[in-house]
């Protein structure tokens, strides 16, 4: 690859990671401020739940893909070290 589509590479990606960051910033910008919550009122016990999910999810994603097997056709030989060694006196 030339240096050229490589900066044409980089910057593409940068422009979609930028469109895709303002998509989702405009939609939290416009719903308004937070209410706050009041003192006496009970609160959510279940809001850890969807973290752990994708802290776990990735995890076992990560896991899935650096262990996978390897489907080469050709294996590699294993070495014969009694013809290579050589002797030191």
């Amino acid at each position: 690859m030339t240096f050229f589509q490589t900066i044409r590479r980089s910057a593409a990606t940068a422009f979609y990671t930028l469109v895709g960051w303002s998509t989702v910033a405009a939609t939290a910008l416009a719903q308004g401020p937070v209410q706050p919550q009041q003192p006496n009122a009970p609160a959510d016990g279940n809001s850890y739940v969807f973290s752990y999910f994708l802290v776990l999810l990735g995890i076992g994603l990560g896991l899935i893909v650096l262990c996978r097997p390897g489907h080469r056709r050709d294996r590699s030989k294993p070495e014969q070290y009694d013809e290579k060694r050589v002797k030191v006196t």
